[in-house]
């Protein structure tokens, strides 16, 4: 952090932190640069932090390690947050953030990856049969034939057509 520092950086922000461990060491470099600081957690399907800490818990021992602004970001939607952000809210001193992503989280489906759509087929499956397509016409490396890799190889065979091929995938 201490480039960040002699930068002249207003602030640091450390977010999307699962472990609340982790959050403490974003923390502690943080402080250690001088710098004020954002620290927001990603709080999972199961309501806590990798650890297993409440999220009001984790942010409380942020904001009493020196976090300038504790709260929660991603993951979850407004939904699902805001229970959260209260709870936080009543635990710390210090300013909460709460930023949600943009998705109708459940208490079923709290988070946007546990989010399923009953009318369609699985993502899964989807993504499944499209990465096999291309992996089947595609090598590891990303080459194709108008793209070699470094050992000089081609991804596919000559006269054969490849996704990466379009510009879209450049």
């Amino acid at each position: 952090m201490t480039w960040a520092a002699e930068a002249s950086a207003d602030l640091v922000i450390a977010e999307t932190l699962s472990w609340a461990d982790e959050a403490l060491l974003a923390l502690e470099s943080v402080r250690r640069a001088g710098l004020p600081s954002v620290v927001t957690l990603s709080i999972h399907r199961d309501g806590t932090t990798r650890e297993g800490r409440s999220a009001a818990d984790a942010c409380r021992a942020l904001a009493d390690a020196g976090a300038d602004v504790v709260g929660v970001n991603c993951i979850r939607g407004p939904a699902t947050m805001l229970p959260l952000v209260a709870e936080i809210v009543a635990a710390v001193d210090v300013p909460v953030a709460a930023l949600p992503v943009p998705y109708r989280t459940t208490a079923e489906q709290p988070s946007f990856q546990s989010l399923r759509d009953p009318t369609r087929a699985s993502f899964r499956s989807r993504s499944t049969n499209w990465l096999c397509r291309w992996r089947s016409a595609h090598r590891v490396d990303g080459s194709d034939t108008k793209t070699p890799n470094r050992s000089g190889g081609s991804r596919v065979r000559p006269g054969q057509r490849s996704a990466t091929t379009h510009s879209h995938w450049r």
